[in-house]
């Protein structure tokens, strides 16, 4: 049997950690603030190494989200091994 489990963050509480230069598109006049999931999920995926979804992908550009979307294997022996192997394992926010 196969699947994955599909788990919405709230990142409220934890975008202080975001440096400030995933916080904005651009440089100088012509930078532009963007949506904090956007720039929670850029920041996991450059400095961390995981890789989450920014939820502001299904809404309009408007809106500010603050949620990503996490995509969790099921649990196996050869996902615990990746997961035991991985330099990132031990990261918590």
């Amino acid at each position: 049997m196969k699947g994955t489990y599909y788990v919405l963050l709230d990142i409220s509480s934890v975008m202080h950690h975001v440096p400030a230069r995933f916080l904005t598109e651009g440089e100088g006049e012509t930078a532009v603030a963007i949506s904090p999931d956007y720039a929670f999920a850029r920041w996991l995926v450059e400095d961390v190494g995981i890789c989450v979804i920014p939820c502001s992908a299904f809404y309009s550009p408007e809106k500010k989200v603050r949620h990503v979307c996490a995509c969790i294997p099921r649990v196996t022996r050869t996902s615990c091994a990746l997961v035991n192997a991985s330099p990132c394992h031990h990261v918590v926010l």
